[in-house]
């Protein structure tokens, strides 16, 4: 994600004597989509599958690297946020079933929110966080992404300015449908728990 200059054609993000090599405007940007990085989950994570995906484990060949907690940091794939390059950032949380005009809008929203209000996204991380300890990443004050649709989607009810970029109407029918999409899934029964609770002799 860049901001642009539309009558000078150039990147509001870039910042050539920024270690990053991004500006203060792409730093505070960066800091409303922190602030509001648990209720735009429930837009770019839309799905109960969604969620078994942002699970914390030490990445292996063909792992995701799925980010778990609300972090940015330079080129660091354990971040939600990444800095890949001069200019620009990434935001690494959204999955293939977010509709892409509805996480665009969020995201745009939250880091404006960012800008209008000059959040400091604070220091960036560059460890690797899924080696970093659970007494550790609470010591830093680094917070977890919610862990399920139902949790995600609570989040989202509480944060006007994520409700606001969707059309408070529309965000309200939203979490309506998730919340019943997430109370059908979690009065299921699936096959794992009849195997591990059923035994048929």
């Amino acid at each position: 994600m860049s901001l642009w200059d539309e009558e000078n054609h150039s990147n509001l993000f870039l910042d050539d004597d920024d270690k990053n090599g991004i500006s203060q405007l792409a730093y505070w940007f960066t800091g409303g989509i922190l602030k509001h990085a648990q209720a735009i989950t429930a837009v770019t994570n839309p799905l109960v599958n969604s969620y078994k995906r942002l699970v914390r484990r030490p990445p292996r060949s063909g792992a995701s690297w799925a980010p778990v907690y609300v972090t940015y940091g330079a080129n660091n794939r354990t971040q939600m946020i990444r800095i890949p390059a001069a200019g620009r950032i990434e935001n690494r949380l959204g999955d293939g079933a977010a509709n892409p005009y509805l996480a665009m809008a969020v995201l745009l929203a939250a880091g404006l929110d960012g800008i209008e209000n000059q959040i400091d996204p604070g220091e960036q991380n560059v460890d690797n966080l899924y080696e970093v300890s659970e007494d550790e990443l609470q010591r830093r004050g680094i917070h977890s992404l919610p862990t399920t649709l139902s949790d995600a989607v609570d989040v989202l009810d509480a944060d006007d300015v994520i409700k606001n970029a969707l059309g408070v109407e529309y965000a309200d029918y939203y979490i309506q449908v998730k919340r019943e999409e997430w109370r059908d899934y979690h009065l299921s029964v699936s096959q794992w728990e009849t195997d591990r609770y059923i035994e048929v002799y």
